[in-house]
């Protein structure tokens, strides 16, 4: 999806990027999905298509169905999603891929949300808010920035780390090379899964339009967004060291379009 500038398709893979659904349900309640996916941004079209979908086989409220995505640049663009971002018309061969993916990426979601339902286990929810200071405004020295972590752990009955969710409002956008990656949040991911083997580590940014990292945008140095993940899953693994809040009780949603 890239900067501004950019002009041609990519032209490899740095890291291979993910989508990923987590599936949480009270007792006998209707079951909540989490999907997180390595992107820029979707249409919510998408989210709605992913949902008719799999209603034909697990009647579910559109309300009960949230998608988040880490707006990494060096992932691949989306049909109608920041269509202008190249200050200059996409060419038709360059639109034909970008359709491609997109209807290859919502197959691949509606099988996430379904693999989700069909893997649903026994398991204990609980939270905790860490900090992490990879952020810096990057319109104001000094200016605003949240340096919370929030982290959302799913514990399965023997006690094992199953899931990890966490949001952490920072733009990823430390590589600005034309190879498709994750980013630092999929560098973070990785790294919280090799921490945690069978662990599915789900990563989104939260409100962090105005927040770069402190790197700064270092083109193909990888090292730094690796640096970056790394630090990122090791201020993780403290709130998780960390008493934690347990989550009981029947899970409610709420949809509004503004």
């Amino acid at each position: 999806n890239g900067f501004g500038s950019r002009r041609e398709e990519s032209t490899g893979i740095t890291q291979r990027i993910w989508a990923k659904a987590l599936a949480l349900r009270w007792r006998g309640q209707p079951p909540v999905i989490l999907l997180a996916i390595d992107s820029l941004g979707v249409r919510q079209t998408m989210v709605d298509e992913v949902v008719r979908r799999v209603n034909k086989r697990y009647p579910m409220a559109r309300e009960r169905v949230a998608l988040t995505y880490s707006h990494s640049h060096t992932t691949p663009k989306l049909t109608g999603v920041c269509d202008n971002i190249f200050s200059t018309p996409i060419p038709a061969e360059h639109q034909a891929h970008i359709d491609r993916y997109t209807q290859e990426l919502t197959d691949h979601l509606e099988h996430m949300v379904v693999a989700a339902l069909e893997d649903l286990r026994p398991a204990r929810l609980s939270w905790g808010v860490g900090r992490h200071d990879l952020a810096k405004n990057r319109r104001t020295e000094g200016g605003p920035v949240d340096h919370e972590l929030p982290v959302l752990v799913v514990h399965d009955e023997a006690g094992n780390v199953r899931a990890v969710y966490i949001s952490y409002a920072c733009h990823c956008v430390t590589l600005s090379h034309n190879e498709v990656s994750g980013d630092w949040a999929g560098f973070a991911q990785e790294s919280i899964e090799r921490r945690h083997p069978g662990c599915l580590a789900l990563v989104s940014i939260g409100a962090g339009s105005d927040s770069n990292p402190k790197s700064g945008v270092v083109g193909d140095n990888v090292a730094v967004a690796v640096a970056q993940g790394d630090a990122m899953a090791e201020d993780v693994d403290r709130v998780l060291e960390q008493p934690l809040r347990p989550i009981t009780g029947p899970i409610e949603a709420q949809l509004a379009t503004i």
